[in-house]
């Protein structure tokens, strides 16, 4: 990763493709940030990959600017679309940092210029203070995230045993969740120990064709997550519903605080219908674990349900980027889409001993067995 200067943030007063993040460095909010490496601004996002990638070609040395600072300065080419910016970056006290940006047609002029006060442009003890703070919150977020993929996992397996299990009406089960990072629980408590439960009710079971079991038949389920209340705050109940809930149904609206309730036991419950489809949806994921190594591309619209492998539900859900479907359409998952085909590509790309079909086969059947 290379690391923005304070100066270099203060001196980018436009081409932010993130408001939010140009307010708060607008008002030098050091502390309510992201990590600086994710900050919206292509300036900064040019040169993110140069140290595991060094030899691209979107990186070169400057010479202009290398001879007048004394020392390498290497150019990072922004490649995204519009105008096009140039970083320059210098390797100081064990780290990459960006120090001067400007647009293409005027960094060659002005960053041999910038570094004849190179000690103006150079990493101050401030910055390396704020990259201490930072990489503190930063391994903090990657822990969190990486619980909260742990957690989206654990849903879809749960999922896919529930819908696969032998009976017809009140299939149920449960699971532990994963510990959350010891940051985030009560002092002296060494686990949540909470689990998740899943209960089918599946309302419907009459014969059909292959093609009507897609149609919009509905099952009752109903999940609930069990908890010991005093070791869970708001916040780390909200993290794990923000990271659960939304593998059903990713429609933040459909999950209000006012859709949950507490069970006689004190679970924390949430009912809801689901279709034949959006159900297929969610076995295939749970079954599908290969990754996917392929970029974001632009998402398009779309009319079709896709299927999508486990990978791709978990970068939706924790990450909020654009998925990749199997038959290889990017697309955002903001609801489920209700009444829309299952794709005909992504069906046929299912193998024919896989749950899906099986699962198909039960609902067209009439018989759970």
């Amino acid at each position: 990763m290379t690391w923005p200067t304070l100066r270099l943030l203060a001196s980018l007063k436009n081409g932010w493709t993130d408001k939010y993040h140009e307010a708060l460095v607008a008002r030098s909010a050091w502390s309510e940030m992201p990590a600086f490496t994710k900050l919206g601004h292509p300036a900064i996002q040019a040169c993110q990959d140069f140290s595991d990638n060094p030899a691209s070609d979107k990186y070169e040395e400057h010479k202009g600017s290398t001879r007048t600072a004394g020392y390498k300065v290497i150019e990072a080419r922004d490649t995204s679309k519009g105008p096009a910016w140039r970083t320059a970056m210098i390797k100081m006290h064990g780290t990459t940092w960006g120090v001067f940006a400007d647009t293409h047609d005027k960094f060659h002029a002005s960053a041999p210029n910038a570094f004849k006060r190179k000690e103006y442009l150079e990493p101050s003890e401030d910055d390396l203070a704020i990259r201490e703070i930072k990489l503190t919150e930063d391994e903090t977020y990657a822990a969190i995230e990486n619980w909260q993929r742990d957690l989206v996992r654990t849903m879809l397996d749960v999922f896919r045993e529930a819908y696969l299990l032998e009976g017809s009406e009140g299939d149920e089960v449960t699971k532990p969740l994963p510990e959350p990072p010891a940051d985030l629980l009560p002092d002296g408590v060494d686990g949540l120990n909470a689990s998740i439960t899943l209960t089918v009710m599946r309302e419907s079971e009459e014969d059909s064709s292959f093609d009507e079991a897609h149609k919009e038949q509905d099952d009752a389920i109903e999940l609930g997550v069990s908890f010991e209340p005093w070791k869970v705050d708001e916040v780390l109940k909200d993290l794990i519903l923000s990271a659960v809930l939304p593998v059903i149904d990713p429609d933040e609206e459909r999950w209000t605080k006012d859709a949950g309730y507490y069970s006689k036991n004190g679970d924390l419950c949430f009912s809801y219908f689901i279709s034949v489809a959006r159900a297929s949806q969610l076995i295939y994921s749970a079954e599908s674990d290969e990754q996917t190594d392929e970029a974001p591309k632009e998402p398009q619209a779309t009319q079709s349900a896709h299927y999508v492998v486990r990978n791709e539900v978990v970068a939706s859900v924790v990450e909020k980027r654009a998925i990749r479907s199997v038959c290889g359409f990017w697309f955002v998952s903001s609801r489920v889409p209700e009444g829309f085909p299952i794709c005909e590509e992504c069906i046929d790309a299912l193998p024919e001993a896989s749950a899906v079909h099986r699962f198909l086969r039960q609902r067209t059947s009439g018989s759970a067995g």
